[in-house]
């Protein structure tokens, strides 16, 4: 019996170990269930996150694309502006010096010009003084020769004192200083 008892009790204990064993066991299945529902739901944000992080990922690659292809577009604007730019620069510059001989050019002729025309003029004032010298020597010959013969005729009139001057005549001939040969 006591064996029965001992066997009996191990029995028990067995049983009670067996049940202890799947009620752990029935928690761990449990707890495992738990846990790989987490996982799957874990995996399946990690899944989506990933997804995201992906289209993310090519969505900067397009945008970095993008902007590479804009920049590389407008660098190449700007620089064939620069280049149309630096073109017209050198063209204005070569238009300036164009503009700036011309000028000079001018310039020069202009000069020659006035320089031809102040001879011109020097040499008309030449003649002019000369011809005015002239002309007063000869008004001068002519006025001596007049005031000659008006004396002469006024020594005339002197000797014929019949003569009778109308009173214009007097007058002019005070006009020319005859008077004193009148009196």
């Amino acid at each position: 019996l006591e064996k029965e008892l001992l066997s009996q009790e191990q029995l028990l204990k067995s049983q009670i170990e067996v049940q202890t064993l799947e009620k752990t066991l029935e928690l761990k299945s449990s707890q495992q269930k738990l846990f790989l529902e987490r996982f799957d739901e874990q995996k399946l944000k990690n899944e989506f996150l990933q997804q995201q992080l992906e289209e993310r990922d090519l969505n900067r690659i397009q945008l970095t694309s993008d902007m590479s292809r804009q920049y590389k577009t407008m660098q190449a604007k700007m620089s064939q502006k620069i280049q149309n730019l630096e073109f017209e620069v050198i063209e204005l510059k070569n238009k300036l010096e164009r503009t700036q001989l011309q000028l000079q050019e001018t310039i020069k002729e202009n000069e020659k010009t006035i320089s031809e025309k102040d001879l011109i003029i020097e040499d008309q004032h030449v003649k002019m003084s000369y011809m005015s010298h002239e002309f007063e020597q000869m008004l001068n010959d002519t006025l001596i020769k007049m005031t000659k013969k008006v004396e002469l005729v006024s020594l005339k009139w002197k000797e014929t004192e019949g003569i009778k001057l109308s009173e214009s005549s007097q007058k002019r001939l005070i006009d020319f200083q005859v008077n004193r040969c009148l009196s």
